[in-house]
């Protein structure tokens, strides 16, 4: 129950009925009503992004390129609902945003936000995922 009220009290994150929620109704939502798809659209946001850095001639530009190499081929991953690949993209993310936070400095609260908002949407894709794979696991087995 603690765990819940903590939940509801985050900005963004999903608490156990809204994931129930989606898990029952996966096959009838929209394409924006799911958790998995509101993360592959963030990432697929910071992959345009990126590329449009990459055509502005920035000097940095060969490490934007593997970047964005990297999460080109993680994102039908995440599509797929491999709960990993969530993890690793989420992981290298806040990893990009703290070097970007120590290298370069600035205002960091930018990056703290989007590196907020991508542990969110991780979060929510991973519990959905993970009881959408239990409840097809608990249905094989009857």
């Amino acid at each position: 129950m603690a765990e819940n009220k903590l939940i509801k009290k985050l900005w963004l994150f999903y608490d156990s009925e809204k994931i129930s929620t989606e898990s029952k109704k996966y096959n009838s939502l929209g394409f924006f009503r799911k958790a998995k798809n509101l993360l592959c659209t963030f990432i697929f946001i910071v992959i345009l992004i990126s590329l449009i850095t990459v055509l502005a001639n920035v000097p940095e530009k060969e490490a934007i390129i593997v970047v964005t190499m990297f999460y080109i081929i993680i994102l039908p991953f995440i599509y797929l609902n491999h709960r990993w690949a969530m993890i690793g993209a989420c992981s290298f993310y806040v990893l990009e945003r703290i070097g970007l936070i120590i290298f370069f400095p600035g205002n960091p609260v930018s990056k703290l936000l989007y590196a907020y908002i991508i542990i969110a949407l991780t979060y929510n894709s991973i519990k959905v995922a993970t009881k959408i794979h239990n409840d097809t696991k608990l249905k094989s087995e009857e």
